[in-house]
């Protein structure tokens, strides 16, 4: 991934935007543990060259008054066994509704 971004949060739910650098699908990761641990996983959008390899999610029924964390990788769509290193070191749009774990690595796809 290129990094990854969250915004338009709202009580229950927030986008995710994130970037890689050929043909994917998108997944992310959520829960309301640093850790992620429990987490819950999101099949997001497929990023193509069209759109310039972004894919943005909007992951909609999140427990409200609960921070959450979250990580998004890439499965390769030429290669399904290919899957990018999680990243999740995207800022927030909002601190206190939805923040990456610290300290995970990410790599390109």
């Amino acid at each position: 991934t290129h990094g990854i971004q969250s915004g338009d949060v709202l009580a229950d739910r927030a986008m995710i935007w994130s970037r890689c650098d050929r043909p994917a699908q998108m997944i992310v990761e959520w829960s309301t543990e640093e850790n992620l641990a429990r987490a819950q996983r999101v099949i997001g959008p497929t990023a193509l060259e069209d759109g310039d390899f972004t894919a943005r999610l909007d992951l909609a029924g999140l427990p409200p008054d609960q921070p959450i964390f979250y990580r998004v990788m890439f499965q390769d769509l030429l290669d399904p066994r290919a899957m990018s290193e999680p990243r999740a070191d995207g800022r927030s749009a909002c601190p206190d509704a939805i923040r990456s774990p610290s300290g995970v690595p990410g790599t390109g796809v």
